[in-house]
């Protein structure tokens, strides 16, 4: 499956589940003078994440064209790019975990056609700032997800933000069982930006509740190529 096709299931999917397509923003951020580039799907929509309306609604879909440099170095394995296509659907104020994560299943198994047993999922384990994330997990094993397939981990590795400040939270992932349960990888985020019972906004190392919730779902097409076409997606097949 070519990354074209990809896309277009992508957006063709929430489309059919309420969501307005949106256009990529500009590699170069029009009005975000804290980063170069844009460096994640969600960059683009913070003002609406913080609570304005935007003007296609609250089921938003779009492709994002990213470009990071903050992990250059590890460029050329398995998961790491500088520059690549992020997919997303975006809640913003409209639905929550439980919807989000049954929509992204039903896209994996049904639309891509991944087998259940290959995928894996992390949720957030909690903290003095934030509880176990139990919504995520009942929500995967509801969706189908097998009990001994989740995981829990910390901030470093489930937890979102974009920089040093701005709408943050817990995230919950999906991973594709590429060699075996040692070594699963398949990046399908589910960002919780402004969650329930912890709607969250970093600010100096401050987390302050917001007045809205948020939630999306991103992911790289190049990381979807990998799997659907059995290769490495850091070489230049699309």
């Amino acid at each position: 499956m070519k990354a074209i096709e990809i896309r277009n299931k992508y957006l063709k999917f929430f489309e059919s589940k309420g969501h307005k397509i949106i256009p990529s923003a500009p590699l170069i951020p029009e009005n975000d003078p804290s980063v170069l580039f844009t460096t994640a799907g969600m960059q683009p929509l913070v003002p609406y994440l913080l609570g304005e309306k935007h003007p296609e609604g609250t089921r938003l879909t779009d492709f994002q064209k990213c470009l990071r440099t903050n992990d250059i170095d590890e460029v050329g394995d398995n998961r790491h790019l500088t520059y690549f296509e992020m997919l997303g659907n975006w809640s913003l104020g409209d639905y929550f975990k439980e919807e989000s994560i049954a929509m992204s299943f039903e896209f994996l198994t049904k639309e891509l056609g991944i087998p259940v047993e290959k995928l894996s999922v992390t949720c957030f384990a909690g903290d003095k700032d934030c509880p176990r994330d139990e919504i995520a997990s009942n929500a995967w094993k509801k969706a189908g997800i097998l009990e001994n397939h989740i995981y829990y981990y910390g901030k470093d590795d489930n937890w979102w933000i974009a920089g040093e400040e701005g709408p943050c939270g817990p995230d919950t992932e999906m991973f594709y069982d590429t060699y075996g349960m040692d070594s699963v990888y398949y990046g399908i985020r589910l960002d919780d930006f402004m969650g329930e019972e912890h709607k969250m906004l970093a600010i100096s190392d401050n987390l302050k509740l917001l007045k809205k919730e948020g939630y999306d779902i991103v992911s790289s097409i190049e990381e979807g190529m990998e799997q659907l076409q059995g290769e490495s997606y850091n070489g230049s097949r699309y």
